[in-house]
């Protein structure tokens, strides 16, 4: 906001840009979140079975998931063998089976890797651990399991585009209606001497101009609005013609009162609230 003045002219300039600008960023978490969570649902999830063997009869494996860092890493765990179970799913009303690996360990049994449809990849896994296990000169043993079918990719993708395409939506229409009512930039123009007020306002797609005579009888209030635990302060200049035009708001009743009494000053007036 910039402030001029000369014997016969008072001409308050808003840009309103950085205003806007500063404004906006929550508004851009909105934009990026759902960005964010759809690019995760793309990236591959990783389960690792890192085994060491202490004893010619005892392997301790430790199991770690990963999406581009490690989120999770389980105690060591003494494996003695390892097998393919069969789950029964339902999806949409029909009954499918998946496979994944079982560990049998001294402490209980626990599932590793990611159930997939193909029982002769959960057999080679199984394969390999078992034959680690049963060999005493290896040292040491690591798998790695990719959670990533062509499926889950398909179903995820349909689902984010009808997210992305309602969520967006909406918030594109927000956007325009914001920019459609607010200008961008203010040019308040008082002349004293031809008696005039010349509200010029520049919005993104066109500029809007509106004369006001300064002739009669005119009122300058400070007026506030509270909205929940925020209050916003308004300046309104009352026309003769019963026009109420806001001159400025804030948040800082400091800066209205400010602003108040320059224009207070020039038109000889004073501010009431």
């Amino acid at each position: 906001m910039e402030v001029k003045q000369n014997d016969d002219k008072l001409v308050v300039d808003y840009n309103r840009f950085a205003q806007y600008f500063t404004s906006s960023l929550p508004i851009t978490t909105f934009f990026i979140l759902p960005l964010l969570f759809g690019l995760g649902e793309f990236i591959p999830r990783y389960r690792t079975i890192n085994c060491q063997r202490i004893e010619p009869k005892q392997v301790n494996c430790r199991i770690q998931e990963k999406i581009i860092i490690p989120i999770s890493e389980t105690a060591p765990i003494q494996i003695n063998a390892a097998e393919v179970i069969q789950i029964e799913k339902i999806r949409e009303n029909l009954e499918f089976h998946e496979y994944q690996v079982e560990l049998y360990s001294s402490s209980g049994i626990q599932r590793f890797g990611y159930p997939k449809n193909s029982q002769n990849e959960i057999k080679e896994i199984v394969s390999k651990i078992n034959s680690f296990l049963k060999n005493p000169i290896e040292t040491n043993f690591k798998l790695t399991q990719v959670d990533k079918s062509s499926i889950d990719i398909l179903s995820t993708l349909i689902f984010l585009s009808l997210f992305y395409l309602i969520w967006y939506g909406s918030l594109f229409l927000v956007v325009i209606s914001i920019i459609l009512k607010f200008p961008l930039k203010e040019k308040w123009d008082f002349d004293r001497k031809s008696y005039k007020l010349v509200v010029m306002k520049k919005f993104l797609f066109w500029d809007k101009k509106n004369e006001y005579s300064l002739l009669g009888k005119l009122n300058l209030k400070i007026d506030s609005e509270k909205s929940s635990d925020t209050t916003i302060y308004n300046l309104d200049l009352i026309l003769e013609s019963t026009d109420k035009l806001t001159i400025y708001s804030a948040f800082s009743l400091n800066k209205v009162e400010e602003m108040a009494e320059n224009i207070g000053d020039f038109l000889d007036l004073l501010p009431s609230r």
